[in-house]
């Protein structure tokens, strides 16, 4: 049988590959195994992909469509991975290259971005209850004001919690992982954290509803990953999720893991290859 191709879609917006390529690929090399990993186009990669301000998460969905596409067109067949906000366009591209997938994971998926949005408000304003309670005053206000899933009020608080480097605590379980995901996304100007993607793609994303639309019988080997201490992703949703959208879904919840379950945890990504094959 061919070997696929795994091709890896970071979450985000906003943020990139290179921690995936630092941590998860010298344990793949020791088991043989190669992940080709994508970054989102942003002005600080002028080399990669440009971003269309006009259509902002649409030039991000062609891009990662082109990148499948280069692979499909030279006759691979392809396992797609993706990480939290990538998941749904992801499963909306293996729908349209069904016959090109040999499998899919789907890695602490987001499958409504405003109830995503807003668990991470609830949780900061808990956190930092206990850690910042003026910061904690401040998210419960703007939460007060909001009068739409994007509107001003929520862009400001997430920001404010996205940049902060508080989304991390809610992130990572493990201290260690989470200092290297800090570390790889700041080596240089051009690895960071885009604050100007994130908003624009965010907003856009936001505004076309396609969050909640989701719906398909993808006749697909898929694995639904979820760490056991990933708040931000519920369990029952997942498994729902699973049996409505596909004939061959797995739930795998992986131990001691948040929301960044891959970089906590690379080994699933081998073990998962070898449970459908």
């Amino acid at each position: 049988m061919q070997t696929a191709e795994k091709l890896f879609f970071h979450g985000g917006p906003g943020i990139n590959s290179v921690p995936e390529q630092q941590i998860v690929f010298p344990y793949l090399k020791k088991q043989g195994r190669f992940l080709h990993c994508w970054s989102e186009p942003s002005r600080l990669r002028p080399n990669g992909d440009k971003l269309n301000l006009n259509s902002p998460f649409m030039s991000w969905y062609h891009s990662a469509e082109n990148y499948i596409k280069s692979f499909i067109d030279k006759g691979q067949k392809v396992h797609l991975i993706a990480h939290s906000f990538s998941a749904l366009p992801i499963c909306y591209l293996a729908q349209k290259y069904q016959k090109h997938i040999r499998q899919l994971t789907l890695i602490s998926p987001i499958l409504d971005i405003n109830t995503f949005n807003q668990r991470m408000i609830e949780l900061s304003i808990a956190d930092w209850s206990v850690h910042k309670s003026a910061d904690a005053i401040r998210l419960s206000e703007l939460k007060e004001l909001s009068e739409s899933s994007f509107d001003s009020p929520i862009e400001t608080a997430l920001e404010s919690i996205y940049f902060s480097n508080q989304a991390s605590r809610l992130f990572f379980e493990k201290q260690t992982t989470k200092t290297l995901w800090h570390f790889y996304l700041h080596q240089s100007q051009n690895l960071a954290l885009d604050q100007f993607n994130w908003r624009h793609i965010m907003k856009d994303y936001c505004s076309l509803g396609l969050s909640t639309i989701f719906k398909s019988s993808l006749d697909i080997p898929t694995w639904i990953i979820k760490g056991e201490r990933d708040q931000l992703c519920e369990t029952d949703e997942l498994e729902y999720f699973g049996k409505v959208n596909f004939h061959h879904a797995q739930l795998l919840q992986i131990r001691n893991c948040s929301h960044y379950a891959h970089l906590e945890d690379p080994r699933f990504l081998v073990n998962c290859e070898i449970a459908f094959h």
